[in-house]
């Protein structure tokens, strides 16, 4: 639990080669284990940094720590997870949407309302270079969504 606390402390680091060494591992241990779920609040919390890089790893966190929490917590979660569709930064905006179908996977409950969400969401405010890349990821991520069991 203690390297748990230790990369936890890591995330927000300015050093984003460190902070992002603590992503991957906090990722590697919420595949197997729900100890870094009890961390599933403060992972909320990083979606409302100023800085992008905090807000993809809260992101990033909380759909790998989503099979772990009650489905309660993951409802009262989406919201602030879906906002993220709508990011100023077009990198933001794709790691959320491809992050969604693990949610509705392992959430089965919030299937329905991410798939509302990705076909509201459009992608004329992004820069054209983003624009096809983030509405092929909508595409996919809503095809993944609707073939899962």
């Amino acid at each position: 639990m203690d390297s748990i606390k230790a990369n936890i402390a890591l995330l927000t680091n300015q050093d984003h080669s460190l902070a992002y060494s603590a992503l991957k591992e906090l990722l590697k241990i919420s595949e197997v284990s729900a100890d870094a779920s009890l961390y599933f609040e403060y992972f909320l919390q990083l979606l409302g940094s100023e800085q992008s890089y905090i807000r993809t790893r809260g992101l990033l966190l909380i759909a790998a720590n989503l099979g772990w929490v009650s489905e309660e917590k993951a409802v009262q979660a989406l919201p602030a997870c879906l906002g993220l569709l709508h990011d100023v930064k077009p990198i933001t905006r794709r790691q959320c949407i491809q992050a969604l179908p693990r949610m509705a996977a392992v959430q089965p409950g919030l299937k329905q309302s991410i798939l509302e969400a990705l076909n509201k969401t459009a992608a004329e405010d992004v820069p054209e270079t983003m624009r096809r890349l983030i509405e092929k990821d909508i595409q996919k991520a809503r095809e993944q969504i609707q073939n899962q069991a």
